[in-house]
This record gives C-alpha cells, sequence and structure tokens, in this order.
C-alpha cells in the first residue's frame, strides 16, 4: 500500500532527479558512492512512485546528493514543496537582474517620481 506521503516524496526526489538530467542508473551510482549500496535502479523506481518507504539514513543521504534539505523531500502536500529551479534557469534570472541593475545605474536612468499633478500651495 502506497501512502501519500511516500508517494509525495518519491515525486519530490523524482522531480530533482530529472531536473539535474540523471537518469535512475546515475543517481544510483552517486548513492551507492554516497553510501547507500543497495540503492539500485529498481529501487529508486519503487521508491519514486511511492512503493517503497524510505528508511531515515536513507533519507539523508538523498538529500545530500540532490544538494537539498529534507524537509524539501518530505512533504505531506506535493504542493508545499518549492519548485526547483535548475541552474540555467538560475543563470539566466541572475544575467536579467544583473543587466538591469546596470541599466538603472546609468546615468539618466534614475528613478523619478511620476507627478501627478499635486502641488503644495
Amino acid at each position: 500500500m502506497t501512502s501519500s506521503i511516500d508517494a509525495n516524496t518519491g515525486s519530490a526526489i523524482q522531480l530533482r532527479r530529472e531536473s539535474r538530467g540523471w537518469s535512475k542508473n546515475l543517481f544510483s551510482q552517486l548513492l551507492q558512492s554516497a553510501g547507500l549500496e543497495n540503492f539500485h535502479p529498481t529501487t529508486i523506481s519503487r521508491t519514486e512512485t511511492g512503493e517503497r518507504s524510505l528508511r531515515v539514513a536513507e533519507i539523508y543521504v538523498i538529500a545530500a546528493v540532490l544538494e537539498c534539505g529534507v524537509d524539501e523531500l518530505i512533504s505531506p502536500n506535493p504542493d508545499a514543496s518549492p519548485r526547483v529551479v535548475t541552474f540555467t534557469e538560475a543563470c539566466e534570472k541572475a544575467s536579467y537582474y544583473l543587466g538591469m541593475a546596470k541599466r538603472l545605474g546609468q546615468p539618466g536612468n534614475e528613478h523619478k517620481e511620476a507627478d501627478d499633478g499635486d502641488q503644495d500651495l
């Protein structure tokens, strides 16, 4: 029987794994290198579908390999988990905001208050 928290945790793991472009085989190798010797691709499949519950020690290793907090993987509500942002998306956003900051810092682009027509009498 699949519990909703196991299914949601599995979905969160799958989302983070796929956002990095990792296959189940590669993820399995990374987890095995990190100490989960018996974590095979089939184990990952069963975990991601919620068929297999995780042990506490396993969730900590998985979170470390995925570079996220355990709390980001364990959530009773999948909508409560933050969206995973890829490195490319983060770079694009950073580039956009740096460009905006540069343009705002150039002479003639100072922030001006809108004139609403009110004048002090």
